[in-house]
């Protein structure tokens, strides 16, 4: 029990309790931007989305070779996660899946898929396009307050950044998921990464990111997105009793730019399933350690500590 406790408490006092906002002069909830000025913080933002946007975001990965790669890779990682399911329970859930653009991968595996979405535009968005099973079960909440039981899920996906969107509150959106994961259950985040190494060779590109990243705080105020050193992802899905099966950038090597992306696919011969495998061997490398950017991590609950 005590281990449990101390690695969650860790994580509670890394990324500080919202409802103790403003008792820690360094804690990033006490830096808030005044409501009159600046951008809305992303909660707030998704909260009041207009229907306009949630249509448009179902052609967010169309238009360019590289939005097409970017979601063929997201499609093949998630994917790979779903063959590694638990027999028992038989809950699939999906936090923040925008208009349900891998619902589908999900009910393919038979199980129940419930697909919880803060925003009630995207909801009415996604329920316009429900495919030939009728979609999943959507609900309107947010990754904080799961609507199943402890242990009650065979599986939680969270791509499109939920966790570095969810600001101060990461750091308990990911106590929440580990609580709802029955032991043995799968877990995909996607999330992005703060580089820790200059890239080099074709992802030479991806420095100038890294040059921001260097400049912003390693927890930036909840109106701005996160950007989470890889050590500590690692740190935390450890504390979390998670083991880590795979960790890959999304396309390290000619994702960056549409043109490189077009360029890449000629390379390749105008065949895609080469330019995926081209990009996944490449995430594999050792040189894309310390990438920064969008980062794709998929792995296991191994049971409740303590």
């Amino acid at each position: 029990m005590g281990e449990r406790a101390s690695g969650l408490a860790w994580i509670e006092h890394r990324i500080p309790n919202p409802a103790a906002a403003g008792s820690n002069p360094a804690s990033p909830a006490s830096r808030r931007v005044s409501p009159t000025g600046g951008h809305l913080p992303p909660r707030e933002r998704f909260l009041r989305l207009p229907p306009a946007r949630a249509r448009r975001e179902w052609s967010r990965y169309e238009g360019t070779p590289q939005r097409t790669l970017w979601l063929a890779l997201r499609r093949r990682f998630l994917a790979r996660a779903l063959k590694g399911l638990p027999s028992h329970p038989a809950t699939l859930l999906e936090v923040g899946p925008g208009p349900g653009r891998f619902s589908d991968l999900l009910l393919a595996t038979g199980r129940s898929v419930i697909s919880l979405e803060l925003s009630l535009a995207m909801i009415r968005e996604a329920r316009r396009h429900p495919g030939p099973s009728g979609g999943p079960h959507w609900v309107l909440g947010d990754g904080l307050r799961l609507p199943v039981r402890p242990g009650g899920l065979a599986g939680l996906v969270a791509l499109g950044n939920v966790l570095g969107f969810g600001g101060d509150r990461a750091g308990l959106l990911l106590r929440e998921w580990k609580e709802s994961l029955a032991p043995g259950g799968t877990w995909v985040i996607e999330t992005s990464v703060a580089g820790t190494l200059p890239a080099q060779g074709s992802a030479r590109d991806a420095h100038a990111s890294l040059r921001r990243a260097r400049k912003e705080p390693s927890f930036a105020p909840p109106t701005a997105l996160l950007r989470f050193p890889r050590a500590e992802l690692d740190r935390w899905f450890d504390l979390l009793g998670w083991e880590l099966l795979e960790a890959t950038p999304v396309a390290p090597e000619a994702g960056s730019s549409p043109e490189r992306a077009r360029q890449a696919l000629a390379r390749a011969g105008g065949r895609w399933e080469s330019l995926l495998e081209t990009e996944e061997r490449a995430g594999r490398q050792r040189e894309a350690e310390g990438l920064p950017g969008p980062w794709l991590f998929r792995g296991r609950a191994l049971g409740r500590r303590g």
